[in-house]
């Protein structure tokens, strides 16, 4: 069973060097400001169908998944997945 939205925000959430916001659209998104890197926003879109992406560009296990901008689509990630990669994206931009 795939998780909802609500459920990726409250994964998301319990990360507490994120920051959350809304986009334009109603979409959630997630920027990590201790970055020392120029990028800063680690997770983008997430919406109600279960939709979301996170930045793994520098993920090495999941480069094959990223798509040519460098984000991997969560749809589908059980919670500990989505758990994995947030945690990954977050040290690879320290």
């Amino acid at each position: 069973m795939y998780l909802s939205l609500q459920q990726k925000r409250q994964i998301l959430k319990s990360f507490p060097e994120l920051t959350e916001y809304v986009d334009k659209s109603g979409r959630y998104g997630y920027n990590f400001e201790g970055s020392k890197h120029k990028r800063k926003n680690i997770a983008r879109e997430f919406t109600h169908t279960g939709n979301g992406y996170i930045f793994g560009e520098n993920l090495v296990d999941y480069y094959h998944t990223a798509d040519e901008r460098g984000w991997v689509n969560v749809r589908d990630f059980t919670a500990t997945q989505l758990k994995d990669i947030v945690r990954r994206a977050i040290d690879s931009l320290k």
